[in-house]
């Protein structure tokens, strides 16, 4: 992966410490392209059969935007998964163009969880339910907005899950600073 971004991973991991767990530190560092890619890879099947590095390198364009952008048109500040779709008029489509909303996937990383609900990956979706007639609409067409809950939990640090145990790590705070980036490096291939 990259040295500018794993400097960056580094330095974020020296000034949080054991800290990063704390809302800042943690949107900084899974805003990081190489750790966000193993997020996807456990997360959305577009990207199960994809190695992690090329998911970093060739498929995050741009520069990851982690809970920076508002979509709630009452609290700028305060994001809102269910606007997201909406938000996008006036970007992404006009008027009634709605053949071109883009599909949207919301990821809540929940670090301290009961231990029944440790180490799990929920995903939650929209599907169609025929109330009166036959009509059936296109997946494609109402399919638009994924919301994926991905739980730490005490069970995390010996997850089978690489995203799990990859977040359970940088954000512990049984671990310092050196033991993080040994173990992003070592186990994780980052640093």
């Amino acid at each position: 992966m990259g040295s500018r971004m794993e400097s960056e991973i580094a330095q974020t991991l020296d000034v949080s410490g054991e800290t990063a767990e704390y809302d800042a530190s943690a949107k900084k560092l899974v805003a990081q392209k190489s750790i966000l890619a193993y997020i996807l890879k456990s997360t959305m099947d577009e990207f199960s059969d994809v190695p992690v590095k090329t998911i970093a390198e060739e498929l995050i364009e741009g520069s990851p935007q982690v809970a920076e952008v508002a979509v709630h048109q009452d609290a700028p500040d305060a994001p809102n998964g269910t606007r997201l779709i909406s938000a996008q008029k006036g970007s992404v489509f006009q008027k009634q163009e709605y053949g071109k909303i883009q599909k949207v996937v919301s990821i809540w990383v929940c670090e301290s969880t009961a231990v029944r609900r440790s180490d799990t990956i929920n995903e939650y979706y929209f599907h169609e339910k025929n109330r009166r007639g036959d009509y059936r609409e296109d997946k494609k067409n109402y399919d638009l907005m994924r919301v994926i809950v991905m739980r730490l939990g005490s069970h995390g640090n010996k997850s089978e899950d690489n995203a799990i145990r990859l977040l359970s790590k940088l954000f512990s705070s049984d671990l310092t600073a050196k033991e993080k980036k040994k173990a992003l490096s070592e186990e994780f291939h980052i640093i």
